[in-house]
Order: structure tokens, then C-alpha cells, then sequence
């Protein structure tokens, strides 16, 4: 048992931050955070549909179209060539398989996929 930093109470604690000891109830006051905005029904719904989607999509091409260096050939990601906001979402036109070794090389270098076109330039 030692004195809160916050209410002065002698009880068990909980966080410290910068050598101060803070109580349970302190430490959820003080440093709780606000947490993520709740998704809406639009999204939800979008996400299932979308979930659904992806499944097929990836039954019917099961191989990575990427073939960068390390490639593991099983296709397990979804690239969205024109991102995954607004109405590309859900578009398959825009959507390439990849193994998940392409994917990152992609994502952490895009104009690697814009070299091999699998990353379009945003109008």
C-alpha cells in the first residue's frame, strides 16, 4: 500500500507514470482513453459485404499476381488499386490477390505497384 499521487489515499498501486503511483480508480480517471468511434450501420454492413466478397475473390484466384522477390505464391491479401475508401471498397475491377510478402513490399513501397500496375494513381 502507498499514497496515490492523485487522491493521497493510501491504497495498492495500480499505473505509475514518471515514478508517480496512481490507485485503479485514479488511473481510469486520469489516463483512460476515449477509445475508437463506434463503426455505423453503412460500414457494417459495407464490412460484411465486403468480407464475403474478399472470400470468393480470393477462392477464384488463389495465386499471387504479384511474383515480387519472395513471393510465396498463395494468395491470402487483397489489394484495393484505388484504396479502400468510397465506392473501390467494394469494386472487384479495382482488387488484385497477393500473398502477404507482395502486399507488405507493396504497401511499404508503392511505386513498386505502380511500376508493375497494381497500384493506379488516384485522379
Amino acid at each position: 500500500m502507498k499514497e496515490c499521487g492523485h487522491c493521497k489515499r493510501m491504497l495498492p498501486i495500480w499505473k505509475r507514470v514518471k515514478n508517480i503511483g496512481y490507485c485503479q480508480m485514479c488511473s481510469k480517471n486520469l489516463f483512460s482513453s476515449k477509445g475508437l468511434n463506434k463503426r455505423s450501420t453503412k460500414k457494417i454492413k459495407a464490412d460484411s459485404e465486403y468480407s464475403s466478397l474478399r472470400r470468393k475473390y480470393l477462392e477464384k484466384h488463389p495465386v499471387c499476381m504479384a511474383h515480387l522477390p519472395g513471393c510465396t505464391q498463395q494468395s491470402t491479401d487483397i489489394h484495393h488499386m484505388k484504396g479502400r475508401c468510397g465506392e473501390s471498397y467494394l469494386d472487384q475491377s479495382t482488387w488484385v490477390s497477393l500473398c502477404r510478402s507482395c502486399h507488405s513490399m507493396i504497401e511499404l513501397n508503392p511505386e513498386l505497384g505502380r511500376d508493375i500496375d497494381l497500384v493506379k494513381l488516384r485522379k
